[in-house]
């Protein structure tokens, strides 16, 4: 298998390592905005079984575009998150279909299961999160960082009934409200990352390093490897299998989340 990795910045090199420990053929290369405007000349042309795009986000729909009129439906497209700014990039996006992923590896994290879990022995919940960390200006805290944080009551309990935001990009309240409970989740811009979670008194906390829950420590897997790997199994058998199950993070699958991520961009100030 070979895949095209375009972007060599933090996420590029991450999956660019994972992808070679997978023993996948590595072909990168680096997008930078001084380079941008002759880089279709050199990318394209290879063959190759899947491309990611890990570039800054205001230039993933644009090389998104480019790299699948060349390729088409033959390849795979693995997108870092979000995988457009606009509600109206990501609608274009979803009508072109095709195996689309992006970048959503909390889905593949047993530490944040932990607070399904927590959901499922009650019989209603309530759950406080705190989201501090740093974003790209482009798109603000709420669609880098906080995208993670608001898929992850989509993907376990499904859309909310309703939802109440105020703020900005880059400090905002959220209260999503099931019929169970109610996700609370606070954002606000620094310049260090930090997650903080309460569900059932339990506490979790994540400061990018260390993982702990209710005073213990916690190891989690590698998402990052999970969800990679998970991408390559999938594109390495779909030829071979057509009623293969898509994994967690395709577009499909993720298209509750955008939706309601846009509305409550929308929203802010």
């Amino acid at each position: 298998m070979r895949v095209l990795v375009i972007g060599c910045g933090y996420m590029g090199r991450i999956h660019s390592a994972n992808l070679r420990k997978l023993g996948v053929d590595v072909i990168q290369y680096d997008i930078v905005k001084e380079k941008c405007d002759n880089y279709v000349d050199n990318v394209l042309g290879h063959t190759i079984d899947m491309i990611v795009i890990a570039t800054p986000i205001k230039t993933h729909y644009q090389i998104f575009l480019e790299t699948y009129e060349y390729y088409g439906k033959k390849v795979g497209y693995f997108i870092e998150k979000p995988i457009t700014e606009t509600l109206e990039q990501f609608q274009k996006i979803i009508e072109i279909s095709g195996d689309i992923f992006v970048g959503h590896q909390l889905r593949y994290s047993n530490f944040y299961a932990l607070i399904k879990k927590e959901i499922e022995s009650s019989s209603n919940f309530e759950i406080d999160m705190k989201i501090y960390s740093p974003s790209d200006p482009d798109v603000g805290l709420i669609l880098d960082t906080g995208i993670h944080f608001i898929d992850l009551p989509i993907y376990y309990l499904g859309p909310p009934r309703d939802f109440n935001v105020r703020g900005n990009r880059n400090s905002f309240n959220l209260i999503l409200y099931y019929n169970k409970g109610v996700w609370s989740i606070e954002g606000e811009l620094r310049d260090y990352y930090r997650i903080e979670f309460l569900v059932n008194k339990k506490q979790g906390i994540s400061d990018g390093v260390s993982l702990k829950f209710n005073e213990n420590f916690f190891q989690d897997v590698d998402v990052y490897y999970e969800e990679i790997k998970d991408v390559v199994s999938y594109i390495e058998t779909r030829n071979r299998d057509n009623k293969l199950e898509k994994p967690r993070i395709s577009l499909q699958n993720l298209v509750e989340t955008y939706e309601l991520v846009f509305k409550i961009v929308s929203k802010l100030s």
